[in-house]
């Protein structure tokens, strides 16, 4: 049985993001955020064994791929006195996918290889928050 393990996947973004507070009252406001960017996603330190009897059987080729990457959020934020505000934001995120690349090194010499891939990552984000102005 031929396993793969991973040991390093790296997302670096880019993203142009844009935010709106509408404000619900005097002390309360909505914010919501939108982006758009680009993902540069590597998988790397990919090693395949056998797993039954733990013998080393390859090394897959690192490779980056780039792709889309887009993310939008709703925050609320409540201003508990004139110099302390709370909030509360969630976010969402898409950072697109990963692959191997197209070769193999180990037991048998370099051989070529359809890449293994991770699809579609999502992230999930809650964060809580107080700010103190002076």
């Amino acid at each position: 049985m031929r396993v793969a393990a991973v040991t390093s996947a790296i997302s670096n973004a880019v993203l142009g993001n844009v935010a709106y507070e509408l404000p619900l009252s005097d002390v309360t406001t909505l914010r919501t955020t939108a982006g758009l960017g680009v993902t540069f996603n590597t998988l790397s330190r990919v090693v395949e064994t056998n797993k039954p009897i733990g013998e080393f059987l390859s090394d897959l080729a690192s490779h980056t791929k780039v792709g889309a990457a887009a993310q939008i959020g709703l925050g609320l934020r409540r201003k508990i006195v004139p110099n302390v505000v709370a909030g509360l934001d969630g976010l969402v995120a898409y950072a697109g996918g990963f692959e191997t690349g197209t070769t193999r090194n180990g037991n048998l010499g370099t051989t070529g290889i359809n890449p293994y891939k991770i699809d579609d990552v999502w992230r999930t984000t809650l964060n809580a928050s107080i700010k103190v102005s002076f």
